[in-house]
């Protein structure tokens, strides 16, 4: 089974709060896709949440 399958589920979480489990339970390669999927996620927010607002 492919470990980095779980990084999703955590949303932006994965950059921080979720970090040391994804990092435990995956490794550090799956540490590095979590951090990066976390900070595109977080990064996001300010643009896409007022653009869902204006629907």
């Amino acid at each position: 089974m492919r470990k980095e399958l779980a990084v999703p589920m955590g949303g932006a979480t994965t950059m921080d709060t979720t970090l040391p489990i994804m990092t435990k339970f995956g490794g550090s390669e799956v540490a590095l896709i979590a951090f990066v999927h976390g900070f595109v996620l977080t990064a996001l927010v300010p643009f896409v949440v007022p653009f869902i607002l204006q629907l």
